[in-house]
């Protein structure tokens, strides 16, 4: 179902230092009473499409000062808590969450890959939320951001996806917002490689 969704930066820093960050970081820092009023006009909206939802993000949301006063809020006017996370604190905050809630934790390759683009010691906490969030039953997805640096970590992805319970894999392309070592990858390259994980998350089931 297509829903209407806000994508709200709670923070605008985050402890990593990821090649492909479009962020201009900063020390700012949403106040509650700002993402209260927010959500409610969001939520309140009549959008042409039938649902709605309210995505926490950064930055590290989970680097809010009140993270969890803020999550209160969002849980009282949305339902549930969605939130796209590097998963690195995920440990600390896991009993915030519910069952019903969307956790996107990204990972961008294998250990190799993925820690030549976020930063050394980041991709065994990636997988240590995505094990603890599965084993606490709270659903979760992957987003992975492919360019030509982790294009041959799909396979592994998938593995990934599959070891940790991962309802959902949202399979990104790569695309410059400033000079980076990163170099993206051809559009139909990118989907030639959506093709093979269509396929084989059909045979995976």
């Amino acid at each position: 179902m297509s829903t209407n969704f806000l994508d709200l930066h709670i923070v605008d820093y985050c402890p990593l230092n990821c090649k492909h960050c479009y962020l201009n970081k900063g020390n700012s820092v949403m106040p509650l009473n700002m993402l209260k009023a927010v959500c409610e006009d969001f939520l309140n909206t009549d959008f042409p499409l039938p649902e709605s939802t309210v995505i926490l993000s950064g930055g590290e949301p989970l680097l809010h000062p009140n993270f969890i006063a803020a999550c209160g809020i969002v849980r009282k006017l949305n339902g549930h808590i969605t939130m796209s996370t590097s998963g690195i604190l995920i440990p600390k905050y896991i009993h915030t969450f519910q069952r019903s809630d969307g956790i996107q934790v990204s990972v961008d390759g294998d250990r190799r890959a993925h820690e030549f683009i976020r930063g050394k010691r980041s991709y065994e906490k990636a997988v240590r939320a995505l094990k603890l969030l599965d084993e606490h039953g709270i659903r979760h997805s992957l987003s992975f951001t492919i360019n030509q640096a982790n294009k041959h970590c799909v396979d592994r992805i998938i593995d990934l996806c599959i070891e940790t319970g991962v309802s959902t894999l949202n399979f990104n392309i790569y695309q410059p917002e400033r000079k980076s070592e990163l170099k993206p990858v051809r559009y139909m390259e990118w989907i030639e490689l959506k093709r093979h994980v269509e396929k084989r998350t059909e045979k995976e089931g």
